[in-house]
């Protein structure tokens, strides 16, 4: 039996390992605020001073931001090392370097020198390297490049339109024109579907192959039955059975359902489909049966406890409306995936690639070259040997399938009977915090992997402690989690207990809660609504000798400053009375994140500009620049420059020179520089004329933001 470790001891032979075994693979699990990215660092630092040479190493990212800040930490710790008056730091902790030795220093400065040969990036960035240095091993155009989604999704609308002209034959037209009948914004519906078959192209979809279909002509009995039954219901209104609400609804709704289900289903899909479900929760005297049988026929039965109302069999569970679903389904996707190569074609043709391509065709390519003996695999292995994978559990699974082929000593065209060479391979992660699963980052995977790692003899490593967060916050996390995560299972690790920090005499720290009303209640209360609560809270805490904490790295005491508090809501709509309350009060406060467009003022100026911009001929935009926030005119000074002669129009020129009026000539300036930008917006991009603005404007500086 293996020696048992608490999560502490566990977390300190993880962090003495990441620096020491730098020739062992290391599956890490790393929880929040466990220092990772010191670590990371650390390991690359071990590497570098052990000899390895800086341009085979490559830091792989999930941000670009988060790739900066590791550029950054690393150039720091290289300089720091390399300098000959630095011995070390004082003490011992676990994952700390050892003393360097004049061996170790001249290593760290010549790697300081050539830093930027080693490749700190996303993704997304490594990919589309290797693709662009062989793109006709990959199969994709020499001058390929990554485009925006947005910029994917006009080439997606432009094919779609040339489907259904006929451009790719009558199989994939006829599909075409029953798609259109199936939806309603049949394009806009398209190019949802198609970006996302596209964005996951490695995974196979469950669905039965349906050919094109005539709805009017496979659903024309079920339409008969039904239209004689409705037509019924709309004409005896007295056989409503009124006891139930959602019967009295969908008995209001009965006008609506006749026209839509009388009609051609084949050009009015989406209203029949609707009908059918409300038609479903239609209920009927029991005594309708007997006096209108012949046109209720078999489409409405008893149901009910003793039949105490007839219900419609048609719209029942597996009856016609998820019949009709399940048809629409699997014609979209036999659509949707006959034309992925239509799509894959247009995007070559264009030279454009998705941030999905650019792994998916990576992928690809080794995968071929594994099959064929591995000789391109292991060229690329010697310009990029080590690798080191941040985020891991926010990665898209062809992530793993990558880096296992990029590190195989014997590469398999399976990719999980890779085994990667010693050392090469060191990949970080925290399945509990992954919130990527829109662009196919998966939980599952990252569990499979780390027990695939481990079976080709890598080895799991815990980081466990929580530099972030004080000791009560930690012991809350450990009464919390553990009874929710006791156990690893497939689709979610086990909490480790994280190992309590030191006991901190004097500093205020704790888990509180307050009272406050909301909804209805708050104009009955208007003292104890959530604003105010807060303001409340941070105006009694900060600046008070009663509450001291200590920041992060300081050594002493202090109060608390407005800097220290954060407030986290559930929703952005309640952001905004938050912040004109703090406001109000003179506390000073910023936003991140996601802010409602209205309260972000900044965004507010920068949209006025904007408008006016646009449409030389929208004089109330231009009105609205005008006295806006950026340009800061009044109604006098647009009023006297009409009096000077001037017009309120970005199509109307002034005659400076015959006006000496320095007020009239400051609002004629700021027309003029709108002009400018109007005559910008005529051949530049939206999103080139957002920039220029910014850059003229400079709004967030202006809005104080």
């Amino acid at each position: 039996m293996g020696e048992i470790l608490t999560s502490l001891e566990k977390d300190t032979r993880s962090r003495d390992r990441i620096i020491s075994d730098i020739n062992e693979n290391f599956f890490v699990e790393a929880g929040a605020g466990s220092g990772k990215t010191t670590m990371l660092v650390n390991r690359m630092t071990a590497m570098v001073e052990a000899g390895i040479d800086i341009g085979r190493i490559c830091a792989i990212t999930f941000t670009k931001a988060a790739a900066g800040e590791f550029y950054e930490r690393f150039r720091k710790i290289l300089i720091r090392r390399s300098a000959p008056a630095y011995e070390g730091d004082a003490g011992h902790r676990p994952g700390m370097l050892q003393a360097p030795t004049e061996e170790t220093r001249e290593r760290c400065r010549r790697a300081l020198e050539n830093i930027d040969l080693c490749f700190m990036g996303t993704i997304d960035s490594f990919c589309g390297m290797v693709l662009s240095e062989h793109p006709s091993e990959a199969g994709i155009p020499s001058d390929s490049s990554v485009i925006s989604d947005e910029a994917a999704a006009v080439i997606y609308r432009q094919q779609y339109v040339k489907i259904c002209g006929g451009e790719y034959g009558e199989e994939l037209r006829q599909l075409a024109k029953t798609f259109e009948a199936l939806h309603r914004n049949a394009q806009d519906v398209f190019v949802t579907g198609i970006s996302f078959v596209m964005n996951n192209r490695n995974v196979r979809f469950h669905f039965d192959e349906a050919a094109a279909v005539d709805i009017d002509r496979d659903f024309e009995a079920e339409r008969a039955a039904l239209v004689r039954a409705v037509s019924c219901l709309a004409a005896h209104p007295e056989l409503k059975y009124d006891k139930e609400a959602k019967s009295r609804a969908a008995w209001e709704q009965i006008g609506n359902i006749h026209k839509n289900i009388r009609g051609r289903w084949s050009s009015r899909f989406t209203s029949v489909l609707y009908g059918l479900k409300t038609l479903g929760n239609i209920r009927l005297l029991p005594e309708a049966a007997e006096r209108f049988g012949v046109s209720l026929g078999d489409v409405f039965a008893p149901g009910g406890k003793q039949g105490k109302w007839l219900e419609c069999t048609a719209c029942r569970e597996d009856g016609l409306p998820e019949k009709l679903e399940k048809l629409r389904y699997e014609v979209s996707m036999t659509f949707l995936v006959r034309s992925l190569p239509v799509m894959e074609q247009a995007l070559r043709d264009k030279g454009g690639l998705t941030f999905f391509d650019c792994l998916y065709y990576l992928r690809n390519m080794l995968k071929r070259d594994a099959a064929g003996g591995g000789k391109l695999i292991r060229y690329i292995y010697d310009r990029h040997s080590y690798f080191l994978i941040d985020e891991f559990q926010d990665t898209n699974p062809m992530q793993a399938e990558v880096f296992f082929y990029l590190t195989a000593e014997h590469p398999e065209p399976r990719w999980s009977d890779c085994v990667p060479r010693a050392g090469s391979l060191f990949i970080v992660g925290d399945p509990k915090q992954s919130i990527y699963r829109f662009r196919s980052a998966d939980v599952t995977s990252f569990l499979k992997v780390k027990r695939l790692f481990e079976e080709k003899g890598g080895y799991i490593l815990s980081l466990s402690r929580n530099f972030r967060s004080t000791r009560v916050l930690c012991e809350y996390f450990n009464r919390v989690f553990a009874p929710l995560l006791p156990e690893e299972t497939e689709n979610q690790s086990k909490f480790e207990d994280i190992p309590l920090p030191e006991p901190t005499e004097d500093e205020f720290q704790g888990v509180f809660t307050y009272r406050a009303y909301t909804g209805a209640a708050e104009t009955e209360h208007p003292d104890m609504t959530d604003p105010v609560r807060i303001a409340d809270i941070i105006e009694h805490i900060a600046g008070n000798e009663r509450f001291l904490i200590r920041g992060e790295k300081e050594k002493t005491l202090r109060p608390v400053r407005f800097s220290d508090f954060m407030v986290i809501t559930y929703g952005k709509r309640k952001l905004g009375p938050i912040l004109r309350e703090l406001k109000a009060r003179g506390i000073p406060a910023r936003v991140e994140g996601d802010v409602p467009f209205a309260e972000n003022q900044a965004l507010c100026e920068l949209y006025l500009i904007y408008a006016a911009a646009a449409d030389a001929g929208d004089s109330a935009a231009l009105y609205g620049a005008l006295t806006g926030g950026l340009l800061k005119l009044t109604k006098e000074d647009i009023l006297h420059f009409r009096s000077c002669g001037g017009t309120l129009s970005l199509k109307a020129s002034f005659d400076r020179e015959a006006c000496a009026d320095e007020a009239a000539l400051r609002t004629a300036d700021a027309i003029d520089r709108l002009k400018q930008l109007h005559d910008l917006s005529q051949r530049l991009s939206p999103a080139a004329l957002f920039c220029e603005i910014m850059e003229t404007y400079r709004p967030y500086r202006a809005a104080g933001a």
